[in-house]
């Protein structure tokens, strides 16, 4: 476990106890002697790890379209890839992440985290997927998966491969030692 993604928000407009959780789940992984890739912003709960992680003399590599690049300079970034669109910033991360975090986020965080568990799902590939509910964030999200599975439209196995704690160090620990789940290929429709 080299690096791993995260997603979050990056809305200024944030409470700071979102940021602190940041800061932790980002101390927990220097201490683990482990890198993160993000989106490459400098504001939010973006900018809060990026610059934590650099001040921690953390590895670190933002990507981050042009587009955004012209509006949100990062800083401190040393590793810094800036690509023509999204979907090419979703590509670099998937590629050079060993792992996939959610932390607290909109709409586009939740797009590209429920990305990589989709592409777990359907065998793409075998990192593991988790989310940090610092503060019950997604409480009510996980509540919507439990209610998806009783109703059908979401497998227990789906739901069973999302590592979800509040506890920073507890999340890098269970990365670290996860165990791919093999995907049920035949459950989509996919040959083996």
């Amino acid at each position: 476990m080299k690096r791993i993604a995260v997603f979050c928000g990056g809305n200024v407009d944030i409470g700071a106890k979102y940021i602190r959780g940041a800061k932790r789940f980002v101390e927990a992984l220097s201490d683990a002697n482990i890198g993160i890739v993000y989106g490459g912003g400098n504001a939010g709960i973006m900018g809060a790890i990026a610059e934590h992680m650099v001040k921690l003399n953390g590895d670190i590599i933002g990507v981050i379209p042009e587009f955004l690049f012209n509006r949100e300079v990062p800083h401190g970034i040393k590793n810094l890839h800036i690509v023509n669109s999204m979907e090419e910033r979703k590509r670099i991360i998937f590629d050079l992440a060993d792992g996939f975090v959610m932390l607290p986020g909109g709409v586009g965080t939740m797009d590209e985290f429920f990305e990589a568990v989709t592409n777990a799902q359907i065998g793409l590939h075998g990192k593991p997927c988790g989310i940090l509910n610092s503060e019950n964030y997604y409480e009510q999200m996980i509540l919507f998966l439990e209610f998806g599975i009783k109703e059908g439209f979401i497998d227990k196995e789906s739901r069973e491969r999302i590592i979800i704690t509040d506890n920073p160090n507890v999340l890098v620990d269970k990365f670290i030692h996860y165990t791919a789940v093999p995907a049920d290929l035949a459950r989509w429709g996919v040959l083996a």
